[in-house]
């Protein structure tokens, strides 16, 4: 071999080290071996690509590198085949085996443009440890270069993917698709379609971020998403949240790991969201802001009844066992905002005797607010507090304020509603103070009521009142009572009015305007009375009283007081047979030239019998109630009813 031919070759090699094998293949191509005239060239295969062997004579080797022509393909690797001149061809093969494609239904499968690096093949799978491709750089750029901007990546990245679509295009502008798959049935072999690993070492003061991902729009016709990630459930089995184990299906899967050397240590946050400004500081009055942290946009979360599924669906769930599930911090208009939603039972469902509580005002224990105690009743306060007893929907509890208070500027104070039970139960221990119940008080100009009772259907009571002792007193007024309408008196006691200067009245009106009072006719035994008018004929009358009227009395009893209307006969009572009295004229009455048939005219009579019903005491005695006095009680304040809405 010749020294030109020699050299030749040592220029093929070294430009193989300096700037590899497409320039090996460019210097042979112009020409250099032609240089040699002592020894003639072996004859090479179509495309082969010489290079010097161990013993440097030339040499090739078209089933690992090899050149092709018509496509103007070069190929690096065994096993892969020069594409033919139809299809679109990378430039550039390197690898051993087939060219792969993943079977990925939202992508197809097209062959590379420029490069394709091929390693493994089916039945030749790498078993070996070791990246296909593997791009290092150990850089110390200044960030003078960038003008100061340490976030210019291009100015210091490793690599670069990028991707430019045109103002026609009609596809997706994707720089990086990472694709990959996995048939093993061995747990953990995952696979990984794209890792990031960000670290910070030694005294360095950066942030480790395996990810960088910005999402931007420079016009309003566009859409910005920072990140989009989808999980593809691409079967016909759906899949629940389970509360202890991996999701099977998940859009995004966020854990925190410390070192298997160290003991273990608390992350920060799962999700930050900060907004940053134009220099890419956060917190500053000018820094971009989200509008909504956190959104779930309509139909993104299942609605499956929770007997489908193992637990309920929910847009937020927690069964870690952190302090507090949900912190709110900051200043905010509102803590939770319900206004708009439509929800079919309540906001907010507390778990069984847990319910909602307020840290006292020096910030130091929390007060109790409200509950379900075990009957499945609503408690407001401490339900916990010693010989407190529930006893209606709502307790609430107190040493010396008031316990509920209820305002309105136009409204309702306070209403109570119960289907079945009591709306409104006011309880007193009685004794000394103000032993009330219920206290109804009128502190503004009249007209006022203390407390108002309404029936609005029939056969309902607006007002009752008990006594479930002897003794008790169902209802007591001090002070002047107006009915208006009937009033009526049922049951086995008495009704009488006592007191000093004390009657009983009928008010009517009289003929000229006013109104005067007409005493009751009072009697020491039980007498009902009725009046009536009679006929005399023939000096005799028989009358019956009114049937209804002699079912209430005893008229054995029976008193009769005549009156006659015309002559005077002398009438008198004959004789008595039940509901029946006979009355007669005196034949001493007749005058001369008179008959007895010239007796007749008319008469009224009055009838006074017992009741048949009481057989009451003459001049009963009884023993007056005396009277509770009371102490009205203080008039609480008017709450502060002025808060905004």
């Amino acid at each position: 071999m010749s020294d030109t031919q020699g050299t030749a070759q040592n220029n093929v090699v070294r430009a193989v080290g300096r700037r590899g094998m497409i320039a090996a293949a460019a210097m042979v191509a112009a020409g250099a071996l032609a240089q040699q005239t002592a020894e003639p060239v072996a004859a090479y295969s179509s495309g082969s690509i010489p290079y010097a062997d161990a013993m440097g004579n030339l040499t090739e080797d078209n089933a690992n590198l090899r050149w092709g022509a018509t496509n103007k393909q070069l190929v690096v690797g065994a096993g892969v085949s020069l594409n033919p001149p139809s299809t679109p061809i990378p430039q550039l093969l390197v690898g051993v085996g087939s060219p792969q494609k993943v079977q990925n239904p939202m992508v197809g499968i097209y062959p590379s443009r420029r490069l394709e690096v091929v390693d493994g093949a089916s039945g030749a799978e790498i078993t070996t440890p070791g990246a296909t491709v593997r791009i290092s750089r150990v850089e110390n750029v200044p960030s003078s270069i960038a003008g100061g901007n340490q976030g210019d990546n291009e100015a210091n990245a490793a690599f670069v993917a990028t991707s430019i679509g045109t103002s026609t295009s009609q596809m997706q502008s994707a720089a990086i698709l990472g694709q990959a798959t996995i048939s093993s049935t061995v747990s953990m072999a995952d696979a990984v379609g794209l890792f990031g690993f960000g670290g910070v070492t030694g005294s360095g003061v950066g942030v480790g971020r395996g990810a960088y991902v910005e999402g931007r729009r420079d016009t309003t016709t566009g859409d910005a998403s920072g990140l989009e990630v989808r999980a593809q459930n691409a079967t016909t089995s759906s899949e629940y949240y389970d509360v202890s184990n991996f999701p099977r299906v998940s859009g995004l899967w966020l854990t925190c790991q410390t070192s298997k050397t160290l003991p273990a240590a608390i992350c920060g946050p799962g999700i930050a969201l900060a907004g940053l400004d134009s220099s890419g500081n956060s917190g500053s009055p000018t820094s971009s802001t989200w509008h909504v942290g956190i959104g779930f946009t309509q139909s993104s979360i299942a609605s499956v009844p929770p007997s489908n599924m193992n637990v309920e669906s929910a847009a937020v769930r927690d069964d870690s066992g952190a302090y507090t599930s949900y912190s709110l911090s900051g200043t905010h208009t509102y803590g939770i905002d319900a206004a708009s939603s439509a929800i079919s039972r309540s906001v907010i469902r507390f778990p069984n005797n847990k319910g909602a509580s307020a840290l006292n005002h020096a910030g130091t224990t929390d007060v109790s607010l409200i509950t379900l105690d075990a009957s499945d009743r609503v408690v407001i306060g401490d339900s916990n507090a010693s010989g407190t007893t529930v006893i209606g929907g709502i307790q609430a509890t107190a040493a010396t304020r008031d316990a509920v208070t209820g305002s309105s500027t136009s409204g309702n104070g306070v209403v109570g509603t119960s289907n079945t039970g009591v709306g409104i139960y006011g309880i007193s221990a009685g004794g000394s103070g103000s032993p009330f119940g219920v206290v109804g008080v009128v502190s503004s100009a009249a007209p006022g009521f203390g407390l108002y009772g309404l029936a609005t259907v029939p056969g309902t009571v607006a007002f009752a009142g008990g006594s479930s002792v002897s003794g008790g007193i169902a209802g007591q007024f001090s002070g002047p009572v107006n009915v208006y309408g009937t009033l009526t008196l049922l049951g086995n006691g008495n009704a009488f009015v006592a007191g000093p200067g004390v009657s009983k009245n009928a008010a009517v009106n009289l003929p000229d305007g006013s109104v005067g009072l007409m005493h009751c006719v009072e009697a020491p035994e039980p007498w009902f009375e009725d009046f009536g008018k009679g006929m005399l004929a023939a000096g005799r009358a028989e009358v019956k009283l009114d049937s209804l009227f002699a079912g209430t009395v005893d008229t054995t009893t029976l008193h009769v007081f005549l009156t006659p209307h015309d002559e005077a006969h002398n009438l008198h009572l004959t004789g008595t047979n039940g509901a029946t009295f006979t009355v007669s004229a005196s034949p001493s009455s007749l005058a001369v030239g008179k008959r007895q048939a010239d007796l007749n005219g008319t008469f009224t009579y009055r009838v006074v019998a017992k009741r048949k019903d009481v057989k009451g005491e003459r001049l009963a005695r009884v023993t007056l109630p005396k009277e509770i006095k009371l102490t009205p009680p203080p008039i609480p304040p008017m709450p502060n009813v002025s808060r905004k809405q």
